[in-house]
């Protein structure tokens, strides 16, 4: 008879002992209890010795009558569980981040192994994870990665403390490394600091989870965190499978003895399925159940939390941790659960789902697009940074999409705004004459503002979609500015060392500067990605008063494309007071990174599940030349830079204006904001075009008159510097803020800006060297 078989004969009559047990004494309590209430004195005087008799033997029986409670139903729940999202196909060295749908699937399934769920970072999608087990039932003791590298430990301490502020329920406790003395990725000095750092900002339970002997080395560690989790691996240590189970659980007590007054957690333990043998440890399907069956039991009897390593295979750990590192889990990579350890899990978790691999095809338009895009697998393609901040990591994914955070104009065709087919327009308002100019000119009245709807129009394209949710109500679109007051500025949300090449996005706190002084300058921002940090813009723009446009950002790679549209859909689905639209993509047409039919799809996976304004960002020829475009968006954003068609500065002015309204002439009724235009402040020349910090001081000064007065809404590229884009764009590339990258306001702009803000404010550098 199998164990399983076993267990359940056992259960069953262990069940029906008990009921007849608890019959007995039910029944003699009522014979006893008939005449003289529930609890007469006859059940402990003389009288009462059969009542006594009855009671005896069931307190003598009680040890063999085993229940389906969690601690003692072999199939019961796990008290939690190591949880990771990633897929085959997807990678964290790779930055390819598990989708926030995935990551919810996966949660659910999970819910049908343990109670609780241990996670190791709060970077990418893993920030989701503590509330999709609020929504599942779950508790989860949250882990911030800890790492040698001074900006990601801040990164992730930032998102960690943001996320501990929203007070969610699920989460029971944190762990603030994992195996960091082990690794010695940092000294024992600084990982205090960083425990402290967090004790600071939560009332939460504060752990660090490491190797039993380096809690055993490092008792000041101990001293600072209200739990011990503690990592224990037989395989690891080379030893056979026969004793492993009382190894680990001798092993854990050794910590328990040395810090009495503490929690002791076991946050990882496990043995492999597959793999290398380690001195006297095989891996194998057998030993690994094994070794579960064996050692539940004694972690019940001596009351400690566990975490099992791990929920499922993650295959993209053969190359770290060699062929064993793969194949950890209870379940395949793909969801389905390994047969050894069906009997060991509640029988709800055999019914769990595939986890289909992500999509990760591609566009590869030439040698060198599949150079860069193979990278991450051969490193050797692309030559290493010489900052020794990021030396060791290599280049990341998105550093070989390239073109996937932001706009890039180096290499493309110049388009001359004057080449699009004529359309008859409304005559603009001439500019003022320069002896005439003032930095004040006043607004337009108050009584001319106007409001146009910002309903979307019925599909024209003869395909059938389901109907989304209606659009919020419009609102209005053009109030009168202060004096210098812009209406709306593009943030340049990069500092000096920091790159999206390498995934070095900027610090939350940084972000919340960048817009709490665009806040003094402007009504709007707009940025061009919601993955990473600027996923919290919106939530600071809501905190700040100032409005916003976040934009995801499109590309050729699919995968990042499904990430930034899920984030971008999860901030238009949170109503936030600050976003006013939401822009999918930028310029995507201009670069050809995909097709007119996929661009019109995503826009449509969109706007099936928001409420707010739909909108896109493209040069004026591509909206000329793709109508079907405009049909599908609330919003047309269009962006024009005299300076890249090679016009002079002398008619930069009018030529912006006049481009709004001739795509305003082609598409009447439609909502129309200029979404990018500047001049840059150095850099060359392109044609008739120069870039001096004079010519940009200019055509500001003449171009901002000109769309006030004629109700335009618009977005001044940028609000800073931005010295990473030398390569992407050429000479030009760095030099389109207002301020230079440290905050300083660029001398020839300041007169130019409301006087409080002429002084602009601190952007040191990040940090970005080893601990």
């Amino acid at each position: 008879m199998t164990h399983a078989a076993n267990s359940s004969v056992k259960r069953f009559f262990n069940e029906l002992l008990l009921c007849i047990a608890l019959f007995w004494l039910g029944e003699g309590l009522c014979y006893e209890s008939s005449t003289t209430g529930m609890f007469p004195k006859k059940l402990f005087d003389e009288q009462g010795q059969v009542m006594k008799l009855r009671l005896l033997l069931l307190v003598m029986l009680s040890p063999l009558l085993e229940t389906n409670s969690l601690a003692q139903d072999p199939r019961a729940k796990f008290t939690g569980v190591c949880f990771s999202s990633i897929r085959d196909n997807e990678s964290p060295a790779r930055q390819i981040t598990a989708l926030p749908s995935a990551v919810e699937e996966d949660v659910a399934m999970a819910s049908k192994v343990a109670k609780s769920l241990r996670t190791y970072t709060v970077s990418g999608s893993s920030y989701l994870i503590p509330e999709f087990c609020q929504k599942h039932q779950l508790d989860c003791l949250v882990g911030a990665w800890i790492g040698p590298l001074a900006w990601q430990n801040d990164a992730e301490l930032e998102r960690l403390a943001d996320l501990l502020a929203r007070d969610l329920e699920p989460i029971k406790a944190v762990i603030v490394g994992n195996e960091v003395l082990h690794r010695q990725d940092c000294t024992e000095e600084q990982l205090i600091r960083y425990i402290r750092q967090v004790k600071k900002r939560t009332s939460v339970p504060v752990a660090t989870a490491d190797t039993w002997r380096a809690w055993m080395e490092h008792p000041q560690v101990a001293k600072e965190v209200d739990i011990c989790g503690v990592q224990i691996y037989p395989y690891w240590e080379g030893l056979s499978i026969e004793g492993a189970a009382a190894y680990t659980v001798q092993r854990l007590m050794d910590v328990k003895n040395l810090y009495p007054d503490k929690r002791v957690v076991l946050t990882e333990f496990g043995w492999p399925t597959q793999g290398e043998t380690l001195g006297r440890a095989e891996p194998s399907p057998e030993n690994a159940a094994r070794y579960l069956r064996e050692i539940i039991p004694l972690l019940q009897e001596k009351n400690f939390e566990y975490y099992y390593f791990a929920v499922w295979d993650e295959k993209w750990k053969v190359g770290p941790e060699g062929t064993v590192g793969a194949h950890w889990g209870l379940f395949e990579s793909n969801g389905a659960v390994k047969p050894e350890f069906a009997d060991l899990l509640p029988t709800e978790a055999a019914l769990l789902g595939n986890r289909p691999p992500r999509l990760m095809t591609f566009q590869l338009e030439s040698d060198q697009d599949r150079n860069l895009a193979l990278a991450p697998l051969i490193p050797d393609i692309l030559p290493r940074s010489n900052d020794p901040s990021v030396g060791q990591r290599g280049i990341g994914l998105e550093a070989a999409a390239g073109d996937v955070r932001r706009n890039s104009y180096g290499g493309l065709r110049p388009i001359r705004l004057g080449d699009s087919p004529e359309v008859t327009v409304n005559p603009p308002v001439a500019p003022p004459s320069p002896s005439n100019l003032s930095p004040t000119t006043p607004p337009p009245n108050e009584a001319n503002s106007n409001s146009l709807p910002a309903t979307k129009e019925a599909n024209q394209t003869g395909a059938t979609i389901e109907p989304g949710p209606p659009s919020s109500e419009s609102r209005p679109l053009f109030k009168p500015l202060g004096p210098n007051e812009l209406h709306g500025v593009c943030l340049g949300v990069f500092r000096d060392e920091e790159t999206p090449h390498f995934g070095i996005t900027p610090l939350i706190s940084e972000l919340t500067s960048d817009v709490t002084y665009a806040r003094e300058i402007a009504r709007v921002v707009r940025t061009y990605s919601v993955t990473d940090s600027l996923a919290f813009v919106p939530e600071i723009c809501d905190r700040v008063g100032i409005q916003c446009f976040p934009g995801a950002a499109l590309g050729k790679y699919p995968w990042i494309n499904d990430l930034e549209l899920e984030m971008l859909i999860r901030v238009g689905q949170k109503e936030h007071p600050s976003v006013q639209a939401v822009i999918v993509g930028n310029e995507v047409l201009h670069r050809g990174d995909f097709s007119i039919q996929q661009y019109i799809d995503y826009i449509r996976r969109v706007k099936q599940k928001v409420r707010v304004p739909i909108a896109t960002a493209e040069l004026l020829h591509s909206w000329l030349e793709h109508p079907e475009l405009a049909e599908e968006v609330d919003i047309i954003g269009v962006q024009i830079y005299p300076f890249w068609g090679g016009l002079t500065i002398d008619k930069a002015a009018l030529n912006t204006l006049e481009s709004v309204q001739q795509l305003q002439a082609r598409f009447p009724g439609k909502r129309v904001v200029l979404t990018e235009f500047g001049w840059p402040t150095d850099g060359g020349t392109i044609g008739d075009a120069v870039a001096t910090q004079e010519n940009a001081a200019r055509y500001l000064r003449e171009v901002i008159p000109l769309l006030n007065q004629n109700q335009i809404e618009y977005m001044y590229f940028a609000l800073t510097d931005e010295k990473w884009k030398q390569g992407d764009e050429g000479g030009p590339g760095p030099h389109w803020g207002l301020l230079n990258s440290n905050g300083q306001v660029k001398p020839v702009f300041q007169s130019l800006l409301p006087t409080p803000a002429a002084k602009g404010f601190q952007r040191p550098p990040r940090r970005l060297g080893f601990e």
